[in-house]
Parts: C-alpha cells; structure tokens; sequence
C-alpha cells in the first residue's frame, strides 16, 4: 500500500514539473495535480505513522518529524496552485481614475457680453468605478510577482440605482506569487461610453456670438464615447 501511494505521488509530481515547463500552463490541472500529491503524501504518511506506531512510540515519533515536512510542503504547494488559479478566475474590484471625452462635455455655461463661455467642462472626468476582470494569460517575473492580463468591464455609477457609463477594455494585473499575500496592483485602460452627457445645444459653440434671438444658453444630454484610465488595488 505504501508503495502504490508512493507511485502515484511520483507520478503526479512529475506530471507537475512537465506541466510548469509547458508554453501554454494550465493551471486548472496544476491544481489538480498538486492536491493528487498532497492526498497520496498524507495517505502514505499516515499508513507510515501507523506502522511505527504499532513498533514503539520513539518510532513514532521519529517517522513522523521524517516525513512531517513532506506534508508541509505538499500543502505549500496546493495553497499556492489555488493561489495561481484564482488569479485567472473571474474577480471583482473598485477602479480610481479618470477619462476624457472624444466630445465636449460641458456642465456649466453662459451668455456674457453676447459671447458663450463655458464655466464648467467635465471633458476630463475623475472616476469610481465596479469592475470585472479575467485574466487569461499569466506568468511569473524573475522576482517572484504574477502578471496577468485580459479583458474587463467596468460600470460608473450614479446617484441611487443608476449607471452613468459602462466601459469595455484591457487589463494588466501584477502580485506577489506568494499565496499568503492577496495583496495586488491592476491598471485598466479601456473605453466607456456615458450616459446622458451635458454640452452645449445645437447653434451654440464655446467663445463665439450665441444664435439669433437666444438669450440663455441651451444644453442637450446624449450618450458619448470617452477614454478611461483606472488603477484596482486589491487586498
């Protein structure tokens, strides 16, 4: 029985080492296989535990501070598998940033001498964002910190239920490799498209004369495209 828990510990740990050399790493089977070794190590440990048990307690306790580290270890391992695997799965975060309208969006304007002067314009505009990502493609940098990248989408909201904007766009994540730490960095760069946007009416243009016969100036809201830029700090 020990010899056949040994085997398939062998054989899944080997199936781990070609899976990390692979170009293309599916971490899903990594998985897999990490927690294949970590049931065969505590299966064959305990069958070993039990024999020394059955000699003598030193026996015992000799075989266990043995073959204790190679328990240790196989857990390590399934926690950093997990760890790994998590980073590619679908995963949520707040955005901090900003982003600029392909068009005018100007809050705040009036008449003043027979000339249109904008006094409030959100063309550049800071943002709170939800965000959803998934990173598809990942890998590990010489000093032990995880990249990934893929695609997310974002929602800007407003006062009560509402959303003001929803983006679309790429994403680049890095963290520690370490399992232990969840503590991450994210920037996402992508394009949104707002909701009601305020800017000046048709005829008005900002620093020239207002049309014939308008006094005040007048605002109509649409939807518009705007580039946006955000940072996720995860924790």
């Amino acid at each position: 029985m020990l010899s056949a828990a040994g085997a398939e510990c062998t054989t899944a740990n080997e199936d781990i080492k070609t899976a990390k050399t692979l170009e293309s790493r599916d971490l899903k089977r990594e998985y897999e296989l990490a927690r294949t070794v970590e049931r065969c190590i505590q299966r064959a440990v305990g069958q070993a535990r039990n024999i020394a048990g059955s000699v003598d307690a030193s026996n015992y306790v000799a075989v266990n501070a043995l073959l204790e580290p190679y328990v240790v270890k196989a857990g390590q391992d399934v926690q950093e598998a997990k760890a790994n695997l998590d980073f590619t799965e679908l995963s949520w975060g707040l955005g901090f940033g900003a982003s600029y309208s392909f068009e005018d969006a100007i809050e705040k304007a009036s008449i003043v001498n027979g000339v249109v002067r904008v006094e409030e314009d959100q063309t550049l505009h800071t943002r709170v964002l939800l965000e959803f990502h998934r990173f598809f493609w990942t890998g590990e940098t010489d000093k032990k910190l995880r990249w990934g990248t893929g695609p997310f989408l974002a929602l800007a909201a407003g006062t009560g239920d509402t959303v003001l904007g929803v983006g679309l766009g790429w994403m680049w994540g890095l963290k520690s490799a370490d399992p232990a730490d969840s503590e991450g960095f994210s920037v996402g760069i992508g394009v949104m498209l707002d909701d009601d946007v305020k800017t000046l009416g048709d005829g008005f243009e900002e620093n020239q004369p207002p049309p014939p016969s308008e006094t005040t100036v007048r605002f109509e809201e649409k939807s518009r495209p705007a580039a946006i830029l955000f940072v996720t700090r995860t924790f």
